[in-house]
């Protein structure tokens, strides 16, 4: 009976450690959208991101998810880097400072829509498991490779997030010019990056679980 009600206490904390919550969502298809597009092939200095302040209480994120469009100019396929990372929110102003970790992704071969049209996707990107505050500032930056000439970017809503808060507007720099807020063709109030974030406990969290679930093992054993 000990055996098997320990095992028990080993399958719950395996399956909390396992278990993704989405901690953000603003992925909203069919509402006001406006679209941040890069219209050279660098990135120079040109960053873009979102305030978020995240629902719940797990704060290790695993995925992010996002809306990418490809502006139909006849070329079919693109390809691109994208660099994305999240930030505390210690810079002037409160705008995005020290960096908490991110990652570069390749996204080779994504198609425009039929005879040149625009076409929309839903990115996803997996994520190391980086601990963020209950706010942080997640960033991204777009660069084109291989020559191609059409728009790319990400979509921006004007709804609320389903859950957890966005900041009114979205933070933009550019080219040296340093972090500033705008709205982007979104009419007031709100301007929210389209945005899905998912989440685990973090380790801290995990590691306080599990020496409760030894204490109780402890104390069943003395029993």
């Amino acid at each position: 009976m000990k055996r098997a009600w320990l095992s028990g206490a080993l399958a719950i904390v395996c399956v909390a450690a396992n278990a993704q919550t989405i901690v953000y969502n603003n992925l909203a298809v069919g509402m006001q959208v406006a679209w941040l597009a890069m219209s050279t092939n660098t990135s120079a200095s040109v960053r873009f991101g979102d305030e978020v302040t995240l629902a719940g209480t797990d704060r290790s994120i695993t995925q992010v998810r996002s809306i990418l469009q490809v502006e139909g100019t006849g070329q079919g396929a693109y390809d691109f880097d994208v660099s994305m990372g999240f930030f505390a929110l210690d810079g002037a102003n409160n705008a995005p400072g020290t960096s908490l970790g991110g990652a570069t992704y390749q996204i080779r071969g994504l198609n425009e829509g039929a005879g040149g049209t625009t076409a929309a996707y839903f990115l996803s990107l997996p994520v190391a498991n980086i601990v963020v505050p209950d706010t942080v500032a997640v960033i991204f930056q777009l660069s084109r490779v291989g020559g191609n000439t059409g728009g790319v970017g990400f979509h921006f809503t004007g709804n609320p997030s389903a859950v957890g808060f966005s900041d009114p507007n979205f933070f933009w720099y550019g080219d040296g010019t340093g972090w500033t807020t705008a709205y982007f063709g979104i009419t007031a109030p709100r301007a929210n990056m389209s945005l899905e974030l998912t989440a685990v406990p973090e380790p801290a969290s995990m590691a306080i679980l599990g020496l409760g679930v030894a204490a109780l093992i402890r104390r069943r054993k003395k029993a």
